[in-house]
């Protein structure tokens, strides 16, 4: 599937127009990424943010609190027309479900009425949503007696059930025909449209989720389930005719390997979220573990009389596989009392993306046409990043609310990990316009959707919204100056620099490990000391060997010879070790492998260095004392991603010196590389998940 564009399809508004005429103030932002481990504290922060004149925070909004609300995440409309809720929620997603006869002519192949579903998105658009469905040629427990249009029953075997519902012969090559017909036709008008939220792949199966429980087969004429190839081939037209639109499959179905692995931007469906079985069903695809980080993870709960399905199931399910959306219905007869709407209400704000900005430092005054730094911390409190690819930008109001400059931030919502401690911290760097008045302004935010169609994204924070969907962020002031205006080398380098910064978050997608799956921590006790990394920076050798890369959420150590060697180097500081320990009876170093280049017969190795470097300024030349003595020797693979290396020896030899409590190491790549083969990738210390970072860990007893 092709990554999903969103493009305008309506006329140029007002409010665009006074946008385009800021264009030439809209500057591209010049954006270096900062990540930290561990929470920080609003007094920390400031302290880390000394350089700057203006500095706001801000509170989070408890999971306590009424929902947010956001597109793409969270409770969805389902049923009905689309716009029915079960609990009391916002809505800004709507789903329904139609017949095929009910969209084609039944004597004319080709003749199309997509009315019912242009009236149910006009309906969702009027409550504020945009609109999901699905098509279905079998609906059991309905009074749709022939759910595809009467041309091609005539043309083609089936069965009716033991309801007297007609059931298609799925592999008659006339059906898989007028099923491409359907869909090109379906695709030409709603592919791209900017109020279809997803397509949900139907046709096949009763209510076309892809199954046909309790239907007998062979049937009497020989119709047997749909096979592999047709199933593929239908998969194949869906994605043909929506490559800009999200498309979602159903999990845990013979044909999801299929759908997953040919199209990695595919997402997903179930219909199982608070039922015992939706665990099993999800465990029996692992191709799909990782794939809420790249697409929807769209649900349902299972039918309001199985006597298995319970509310106090639902939220468990929605962290642990990454829901995106949650159906706000389906479940009433299990949802009876207040208690019951509550724990509802709390799985639908668990779902998706939750995004909260902690602190924003700003200098002030502001000088016109000098290149300027200003810092924002944000969190995803979330279980999945945004699927909306959402604009985040920064503006200079002035006291009558006009824009005049913005520019763009380079935080990526698309790429936005969950965080359950962590958080990120962005500095934009930007060029204010020389014409620019003195004056004082309001810096101000906003996040918005590019396709214009959604409202602007609603952070997790308690300040108030602005009338337009911004955010009130601080009052600065700007001061002349003569400047010179921007070169084309500065705009190269913005450019630049915007393509390392996107091919940092990626990384950072990949590398992300959920906390709970993989931890390196030994835990607490007696005779048991933890610490964290101090420092650790990334060296390259050859003509790169005087050049200081510093600190990185991961690294890449790689032994590739001259201008390809990639290693890193790290230090703990253990002072805080009690004084009374002269020696211990054992101490590792452990590093997460998020990434390797094959899976196994890769060997990296440590050495020991001195202590006298410093993170932002050390260089592959100026690596102090590096032993010739391996230290520790390890090959990571998938299964065993964890590098344990014992530095007993070295702890010891410190504590006897009486010197600094630190150890220093520097890792580098034992197997040749050829390639990406060869490769392995560890977290650092501002890794995202603080469960994979980098530790020391020392037994005294």
């Amino acid at each position: 599937m092709h990554p999903i564009v969103y493009r305008r399809t309506a006329p140029v508004s007002g409010r665009a127009i006074r946008k385009l005429m800021h264009a030439a103030v809209l500057l591209v932002s010049l954006a270096a990424l900062l990540l930290s481990a561990g929470e920080q504290t609003a007094e920390n922060f400031r302290e880390s943010l000394a350089q700057f004149g203006t500095i706001k925070t801000f509170d989070p909004v408890p999971l306590s609190a009424p929902e947010i609300g956001n597109p793409m995440r969270g409770l969805y409309g389902w049923g009905g027309n689309g716009t029915g809720m079960m609990v009391e929620a916002p809505m800004f997603d709507a789903y329904r479900r139609f017949e095929w006869s009910a969209l084609e002519d039944g004597d004319t192949p080709g003749t199309y009425n997509f009315s019912a579903i242009d009236d149910a998105m006009r309906i969702a658009s009027n409550a504020g949503a945009c609109f999901g469905f699905r098509v279905r040629a079998y609906v059991p427990g309905t009074k749709t007696k022939c759910a595809v249009p009467a041309y091609l029953k005539e043309r083609i075997r089936g069965f009716t059930d033991q309801a007297g519902l007609y059931v298609p012969d799925w592999n008659d090559p006339y059906f898989i025909e007028r099923v491409d017909a359907f869909i090109a036709a379906l695709g030409a008008r709603y592919n791209k449209h900017p109020h279809i939220a997803f397509v949900d792949i139907g046709i096949y199966g009763a209510w076309g989720e892809w199954h046909m429980s309790g239907v007998p087969y062979p049937g009497p004429h020989g119709e047997q389930k749909i096979s592999a190839a047709n199933a593929a081939r239908i998969i194949d037209i869906y994605a043909k005719y929506f490559p800009d639109t999200w498309l979602v499959f159903r999990a845990g179905n013979e044909h999801t390997q299929y759908a997953m692995e040919t199209y990695p931007r595919m997402g997903c469906r179930s219909d199982a979220v608070a039922n015992p079985g939706f665990d099993a069903e999800r465990s029996a695809t692992p191709w799909m573990a990782d794939r809420w980080k790249r697409a929807p993870f769209i649900t349902e709960t299972w039918d309001t009389h199985n006597p298995l399905t319970s509310v106090d199931l639902a939220a468990g399910h929605v962290t642990k596989f990454h829901i995106a959306m949650l159906g706000n219905g389906n479940m009433n007869a299990r949802i009876t009392n207040d208690a019951q709407r509550a724990e509802f209400q709390r799985a639908g704000k668990l779902c998706g993306y939750r995004i909260e900005l902690a602190a924003v430092g700003i200098p002030s005054p502001l000088t016109p046409g000098k290149l300027t730094s200003m810092v924002s911390k944000w969190r995803n409190a979330g279980v999945t990043p945004s699927y909306i690819p959402w604009t985040v930008t920064w503006q200079l109001r002035t006291p009558d609310n006009a824009v005049a400059a913005a520019w763009r931030s380079a935080y990526d919502l698309t790429k936005a990990m969950p965080s359950r401690s962590g958080s990120l911290s962005i500095e934009d760097r930007f060029i204010l316009p020389a014409s620019l008045p003195a004056g004082t302004y309001t810096l101000a935010l906003i996040i918005e959707d590019p396709a214009q169609v959604r409202k602007p994204m609603t952070l997790a924070i308690t300040e108030e919204k602005n009338a337009d969907g911004s955010y009130r962020i601080a009052t600065v002031t700007v001061e002349r100056s003569a400047s010179e205006n921007v070169t084309a080398d500065d705009r190269t380098a913005v450019e630049k620099n915007f393509a390392a910064l996107a091919a940092l978050q990626e990384s950072l997608v990949v590398s992300y490990r959920d906390p709970s799956v993989f931890d390196l921590s030994e835990g607490t006790g007696p005779g048991i000391f933890e610490c964290a990394a101090e420092a650790n920076a990334f060296i390259r050798g050859g003509k790169n060997g005087d050049t200081a890369y510093g600190a990185a959420p991961v690294f890449l150590i790689k032994k590739g010879g001259g201008d390809y060697e990639r290693q890193m180097v790290i230090c703990f500081d253990f002072s805080s070790l009690p004084a009374d320990v002269k020696s211990v009876s054992g101490a590792k170093v452990k590093l997460y492998a998020t990434r390797m280049g094959q899976d196994n017969g890769v060997a990296d190795t440590a050495v020991v260095i001195g202590n006298d470097w410093a993170e932002k300024t050390v260089t592959y030349n100026s690596v102090p004392g590096t032993s010739t003595d391996i230290t520790g020797r390890w090959e990571p693979t998938k299964q065993s991603p964890a590098a344990v290396i014992d530095v007993t020896a070295a702890v010891n030899r410190i504590l006897e010196s009486g010197g600094e409590r630190r150890l220093s190491l520097r890792i580098s790549g034992e197997t040749p590389a050829k390639n990406s083969f060869g490769e392995i990738e560890y977290a650092g210390r501002s890794h995202a998940d603080p469960g994979i970072t980098p530790r020391l860990i020392i037994r005294t007893k």
